[in-house]
């Protein structure tokens, strides 16, 4: 059975990004607007539930590293995983 190591982040205030704009997207942009954070998500296609969330961020573009600048965290959480393990630099990147 896999370990676990708990993370509890105080991420108030902090811009917070998550790479993809599918439902997994949504989910985390949820978690992390619920804990205070200034969400930033960046996909060329959102689903509806996030196209309709008004306190997030969105950046209809594909993922590009300067979208990280200033970021506390960085959420993968796209279909391809090439951008999710490559694109993304391992320091910052949480993947789900």
């Amino acid at each position: 059975m896999a370990k676990y190591y708990p993370v509890f982040l105080n991420i108030q205030d902090k811009k917070c990004v998550v790479v993809g704009g599918g439902n997994v997207a949504w989910r985390k942009a949820c978690s992390l607007k619920e804990a205070g954070a200034k969400v930033v998500v960046v996909s060329p296609d959102f689903c509806p539930e996030l196209e309709k969330d008004a306190g997030i961020e969105r950046i209809r573009q594909k993922y590009a590293t300067g979208y990280l600048k200033g970021a506390a965290l960085v959420v993968a959480s796209t279909n391809d995983g090439e951008v999710n393990k490559r694109y993304i630099p391992m320091p910052l990147r949480v993947e789900f």
